[in-house]
């Protein structure tokens, strides 16, 4: 068995890496786009984190709709209320379509924990899925330990490693709220500090 490390690596059997990091600030919405071509027609995926419920929400959506994409992610902290209702009504139009990371604002069950999960399906936080050529992984670094031999850390390994040997993938995905890795800026070293713990576990696994 390898280490997550292993199997992100853009040489490994010619596989395309991505990594979708959700850095989120308050306030910003960013809306992050891109068309894996490998012999398939385009298709659409966008990558949206920090909705809250106001008009900007609304935009988001709006333009995140107009694009017509075949998937969305969902970065993180959506409501910003103990309940998920207002958001889950922001994105009607592209209800159908999207897949959530879970947020440092809704992994406790005071933030409506239970209602993300139930509302899309989902028996665990971390959980993966193919689309086309592209296979996603979605990690929890919020609620779910990571630490070494825990069942989220056996799952990703394990996922990791039996993505990387099908053929029919050329591109893998891994999304998570928190942050793997930071750029020296002028922030404060609790939340820029490439060797905080968050940062330093997640990319030991």
């Amino acid at each position: 068995m390898g280490t997550l490390n292993d199997f992100l690596r853009p040489s490994r059997r010619g596989l395309n890496t991505l990594i979708l990091i959700a850095i989120l600030i308050l306030n910003v919405f960013t809306i992050m786009s891109f068309k894996p071509t490998h012999a398939l027609a385009d298709f659409n995926i966008n990558a949206v984190g920090d909705w809250g419920c106001n008009s900007n929400t609304a935009s988001t959506v709006s333009k995140i709709d107009g694009r017509n994409p075949e998937l969305v992610l969902a970065l993180g902290d959506y409501s910003y209320q103990n309940t998920a209702t207002c958001w889950f009504n922001a994105i009607q139009p592209i209800n159908s379509i999207t897949k959530i990371n879970i947020g440092n604002h809704e992994d406790e069950d005071s933030e409506g924990y239970s209602s993300y999960i139930s509302h899309f399906g989902l028996s665990n936080p971390y959980y993966s899925y193919d689309i086309n050529n592209v296979h996603i992984l979605t990690m929890d670094s919020d609620r779910t330990s990571y630490s070494s031999g825990s069942p989220q850390y056996n799952f990703v390994i394990n996922d990791l490693q039996a993505a990387s040997q099908n053929p029919n993938i050329k591109w893998i995905i891994v999304n998570i709220h928190k942050q793997m890795y930071t750029s020296p800026n002028t922030c404060g070293s609790g939340s820029c500090s490439n060797t905080g713990s968050d940062a330093t576990n997640l990319r030991n696994i």
